[in-house]
């Protein structure tokens, strides 16, 4: 597969500073769509950084285990569930409902 440096034609950032989300970043772009992490995806979406694919990435993610999450269950719901939904496209606003209308949770109450 190819990199999303190549896929989106996107550069490294040689800004010079030496930051955790630079290092991130530089190394993100080398990686395939199939090759996102839930850290990734996660990230992603907080950061506003290739926002679309995060999404897509994320709805494949929660379809796949709907309790996934980067540091705990349920993370990648918070995650989704934190988007501007005035300013979202409408293909990933139906696609995401569409994911989620079906999906039973079971919730049992704290004791």
């Amino acid at each position: 597969m190819s990199s999303l440096r190549k896929i989106h034609n996107l550069s490294y950032d040689t800004s010079g500073f030496n930051s955790g989300l630079v290092n991130w970043y530089n190394q993100l772009i080398d990686k395939s769509h199939d090759g996102l992490s839930i850290a990734d995806v996660c990230k992603m979406i907080r950061q506003d950084i290739l926002k679309d694919i995060a999404v897509q990435k994320a709805i494949d993610l929660f379809l796949n285990d709907p309790y996934d999450g980067e540091y705990d269950d349920g993370g990648l719901l918070n995650v989704l569930a934190s988007l501007d939904m005035e300013n979202s496209s409408t293909a990933i606003l139906a696609k995401l409902k569409k994911s989620i209308t079906g999906i039973h949770f079971i919730f049992q109450a704290p004791r």
